[in-house]
């Protein structure tokens, strides 16, 4: 009765609540539960999986602020590990030097993406909330365990002369960026959410692997393989680290777009022209002499200046400081246009 009355001081008191958690994890420590215990010898693909996800966490832990997880949890009754087939897991991290968030999802697809057609479950999914966007950023991380060896003679090596991925993991990842959809609860729109995605497998041959087209294919498609092992992150480090410091802009010219999307949006009667700002003196001039002006040469199309209604004017993270001086804060009808000479512009 006695030892009932302290766990209820240590659980209701206050600053003690921690004290008690702690106090738990020491005790039951031993009496670890979870499936990710009981594996027996043949799940090393299941292994592979798990391994790949805490990796992926260890990782972005070393640079980014853990805010939360929900991996392990504590009760009366021992530690548990959440970390199975049947389970989800989250853990949220925060880049201290901008405040930015990031969640890596295991098993599960971030709130708000579905399936249109048929079910899809990546293994990992790493979603970047930037600064300066309204959207997030998503990037799926699917464990293979599985290398086709490029024996001398096969397909495989004939095509790609070297070890690497299996196609079908590579077709996998296609499959997921094209399947995996996000539906506006404004107007019931679907749009495509990953921007791009990637093989984890087992190789550990990082340099000979940087000259695979799987590999090549990130920066042309950004879907393709990463060698992933042990003493094998280095590839996946580098990856992680471009994907976060890119700005919104650069996160979205990574993912590949339909064929004709320039034309759609040249002739589809859009009136915004939204224009960059090369200093913050170029925005001073144009509220005070209400113009704005940018190279010609910009514009691919010239037809698209008579559709052009609307000026809005971006400012930029590099040039413009401060919280809440970046975006779009000012916009403007257009009431005439022409194109001059650069040393005859005027503010008229």
């Amino acid at each position: 009765m006695k030892q009932v009355s302290i766990t209820l001081v240590l659980q209701m008191a206050p600053g003690y609540r921690e004290v008690y958690r702690i106090y738990l994890l020491l005790m039951k420590g031993l009496s670890i539960q979870g499936d990710l215990f009981r594996l027996s010898m043949k799940d090393l693909a299941q292994l592979y999986e798990y391994w790949c996800f805490l990796k992926i966490h260890d990782l972005m832990r070393r640079k980014y602020e853990l805010v939360s997880q929900d991996l392990i949890k504590v009760n009366r009754t021992g530690l548990f590990v959440t970390l199975d087939r049947g389970q989800k897991a989250k853990m949220v991290y925060r880049n201290p030097r901008n405040g930015e968030v990031f969640t890596l999802y295991y098993n599960s697809l971030p709130k708000g993406d579905s399936h249109s057609t048929l079910a899809q479950r990546p293994d990992n999914v790493l979603t970047l909330k930037k600064n300066d966007a309204a959207i997030e950023y998503k990037y799926i991380f699917d464990a293979k365990y599985r290398l086709n060896p490029a024996y001398e003679g096969t397909p495989y090596w004939t095509k790609y002369k070297q070890p690497g991925p299996e196609e079908d993991d590579i077709n996998t990842m296609h499959r997921y960026r094209d399947a995996i959809v996000y539906q506006d609860q404004r107007n019931g729109e679907y749009e495509r959410s990953m921007f791009g995605a990637y093989v984890l497998f087992p190789y550990s041959d990082e340099a000979k692997f940087k000259e695979h087209p799987f590999y090549k294919s990130i920066q042309l498609v950004n879907i393709g393989a990463i060698p992933f092992l042990p003493n094998t992150t280095d590839l996946m480090d580098q990856l992680l680290e471009e994907i976060i410091q890119d700005s919104p802009e650069k996160a979205y010219e990574r993912s590949t777009r339909p064929r004709g999307t320039k034309e759609y949006y040249y002739n589809s009667g859009k009136n915004v022209l939204v224009g960059s700002l090369r200093e913050p003196s170029q925005l001073d001039i144009a509220l005070k002499h209400h113009f704005y002006h940018m190279p010609l040469k910009n514009i691919v199309d010239h037809k698209l200046l008579t559709q052009i209604e609307y000026i809005a004017m971006c400012q930029s993270r590099k040039k413009f400081q401060g919280p809440g001086n970046t975006g779009i804060h000012w916009f403007g009808r257009v009431l005439d246009w022409k194109v001059v000479r650069r040393r005859k512009r005027s503010f008229m």
